[in-house]
């Protein structure tokens, strides 16, 4: 019925309303009929049933289908903000001040901004009043965490793509002597992942933040809240040492005067400042977490995954790096010498061997 909704305005302000959507309305006023009192007869009944049963509304279904639908709603609503931004930024980047036309993006993204919005926001208050009047099952305090940290991992990525983009824009404005429109363009996209993601991140994070500031419990020892920080820093740390290693690697070719097509200087760059930043914010938390609340249980057994698995990838990278270097060696020895082949292998077996101690 939404998607119904939201391409039916979408057609209905269209300048080509009647010669070109004449069976496109039809169809969406037909799904929006039959799908619009299947829906109310269902979630009338429903809500009927949690207001006479507190076991309803506090059930871990009811919570499972509040926060799916809330996230269906969230994706939207952050992809339109994004091409919102995007296309309002590319405009003001190339100095030049448009009439909104209607049968563009904009109109399009707008439209499934506001209908999104108002679902959103619905779903949100019904969910708010379930906490206010019963206290929730385990279960449901276990999606709702899910739901939580899935926002908060969404909105972290989005901001880092986005300033990691900035960062790369920033350093090839320094080595460059001109700024192309395509450069201004992929910096509007970048500043419009920030405006999406960085509102998304910070909403949920501070959210899960006060919930253990408040000595909550269930997010002291929450399974959910270890494995999602873990997870940041153990991608973040990969990411970093292999993004690093790829950046010496290149250096060493250049130092052995092999061609090298890579040239993403500021690319790894921007990878590098970014994952780290992450790594050591995360990091930090959950150093602070240890000293609020003792990790006990499965929470530490995630801790425990973390850093055996830390430490296996980075004791595979030295294994990797000092084989291939006695490999490299080997044939040197007895072929023609150290030529263009062996050396790219003795540059990208090296840059392992420096960057597997890190992680190790």
């Amino acid at each position: 019925v939404v998607w119904a909704a939201i391409a039916l305005l979408r057609n209905l302000t269209s300048r080509s309303l009647l010669s070109n959507n004449a069976s496109a309305i039809a169809a969406q006023v037909a799904m929006i009929l039959i799908g619009l009192p299947i829906f109310l007869v269902h979630w009338l009944w429903a809500q009927r049933s949690a207001r006479s049963d507190a076991a309803e509304r506090a059930s871990a279904v009811r919570r499972l289908y509040l926060d799916s639908m809330l996230l269906a709603f969230i994706i939207p609503i952050v992809n339109s903000t994004r091409l919102l931004a995007e296309i309002l930024l590319e405009n003001l980047l190339r100095m030049r001040i448009e009439p909104l036309p209607l049968d563009t993006d904009l109109r399009f993204s707008a439209i499934a901004l506001i209908v999104t919005l108002i679902m959103g926001t619905y779903h949100w208050h019904v969910r708010r009043q379930d906490d206010e009047k019963v206290r929730q099952e385990d279960a449901s305090v276990i999606i709702d965490q899910l739901f939580i940290y899935l926002l908060v991992i969404a909105g972290l990525l989005l901001s880092a793509f986005g300033v990691a983009g900035i960062i790369r824009f920033i350093v090839k404005s320094i080595s460059a002597s001109t700024v192309t429109p395509f450069d201004r363009d992929a910096l509007a996209a970048n500043l419009a992942l920030i405006i999406a993601g960085l509102p998304l991140w910070t909403i949920s994070w501070q959210r899960a933040q006060h919930r253990f500031a408040d000595g909550d419990v269930w997010e002291h020892s929450s399974v959910v809240r270890k494995a999602s920080l873990y997870l940041i820093v153990f991608v973040s740390s990969l990411t970093a040492v292999v993004t690093a290693a790829i950046l010496l690697a290149n250096l060493l070719l250049e130092l052995l005067q092999v061609p090298s097509s890579s040239g993403g200087f500021g690319n790894a760059v921007a990878i590098i400042i970014v994952s780290a930043v992450i790594w050591a914010y995360h990091t930090w938390v959950l150093q602070q977490d240890a000293e609020v609340a003792k990790t006990v249980g499965q929470a530490a057994a995630v801790r425990r995954i973390y850093l055996y698995l830390d430490s296996g990838v980075g004791l595979t990278a030295v294994l990797v790096g000092a084989g291939g270097n006695l490999t490299v060696l080997i044939r040197a020895l007895s072929g023609p010498g150290l030529g263009l082949d062996l050396r790219e292998q003795l540059a990208w077996f090296t840059a392992a061997l420096i960057a597997g101690p890190v992680s190790y």
